[in-house]
């Protein structure tokens, strides 16, 4: 139930009263959510949301799914620990994907040794 903009007036009216034990106020009020008390020489202008904006509030939307990686660097980390092929001028490499910094990653491969490739050099990148 929906209080009127009457009603809210008077019930902000009598909480003041009651919380600081002051002599009544005056209040006016609009049609809108907009509240003004004047205590003597101090006069308050307030804008009330309505009641049905705090009982109901608008539902939130649903979460996004995670978005497909839109650099190199976001879809290299997308691929941590599994295994890639990399291709570079020159070259293609394969084995586990164990490190992506900011301008180098670093493949094991399957012999166990250790490559790290500059990420400026990175023509290809396909997950096996």
């Amino acid at each position: 139930m929906a209080l009127s903009s009457a009603a809210r007036t008077q019930l902000l009216q009598r909480l003041l009263e009651l919380s600081q034990n002051l002599t009544p106020a005056t209040t006016t009020s609009s049609s809108s959510n907009n509240v003004s008390v004047n205590l003597g020489e101090l006069g308050i202008d307030l804008t009330l949301p309505s009641l049905r904006s705090v009982l109901c509030p608008p539902s939130t939307p649903p979460s996004t799914p995670p978005s497909t990686p839109t650099d190199l660097v976001s879809y290299l980390t997308s691929l941590l620990n599994k295994q890639v092929t990399i291709g570079t001028p020159g070259d293609t490499n394969t084995g586990t994907l164990v490190a992506v910094k900011s301008d180098y990653v670093a493949l094991v491969t399957g012999t166990g040794e250790t490559i790290l490739i500059p990420i400026a050099s990175i023509e290809t990148v396909n997950e096996i």
